[in-house]
């Protein structure tokens, strides 16, 4: 019978020893999620990063592609401008991006290269690109594009 006795002063320790791990286990339990919390919010900022960098890339794409269009509009029009022209840009792409300008170099009578520089905020790419005469036509016969990065590519003043 005195196995199944317990006394008071034994069941305050126990009690005491219980809340202890009670308020270890609370305390283990909050900083793992402060621990999830700071490691969620470093994956959205790493991914909306990368949003960005990806939208600024298709602008830059785009860019490329509407500069190439307007090489090739007026090339169609008759006209082989002599110095470098800036491209007109709306004015929602204009707040964000920098620039759009061709550069023509004539390589004598049937051949034409153009350069299409596009800036988006810190991207700059350009593409080359080859026209030759056929026909009393011009034709893209070929383009070569350079890769975007942030500094290597020296765009020329409007």
């Amino acid at each position: 019978m005195r196995l199944l006795n317990i006394s008071a002063s034994h069941t305050r320790i126990s009690r005491h020893c219980r809340s202890g791990f009670a308020i270890i286990t609370v305390v283990a339990m909050i900083a793992l999620v402060a621990a999830c919390l700071v490691v969620l919010a470093e994956v959205f900022s790493y991914q909306l990063q990368l949003t960005t960098t990806t939208i600024d890339r298709l602008q830059v794409d785009l860019l490329l592609n509407a500069g190439t269009t307007c090489a090739l509009v007026d090339l169609i029009d008759g006209k082989v401008p002599s110095k470098p022209w800036s491209v007109a840009l709306p004015t929602a792409l204009a707040k964000k991006a920098d620039n759009l300008i061709i550069t023509p170099h004539r390589e004598g009578a049937g051949t034409v290269f153009m350069t299409v520089y596009a800036t988006v905020s810190h991207l700059k790419s350009q593409r080359v690109l080859i026209f030759k005469r056929y026909a009393g036509h011009w034709r893209l016969v070929k383009v070569r594009i350079t890769e975007r990065t942030p500094q290597t590519i020296s765009v020329p003043k409007k």
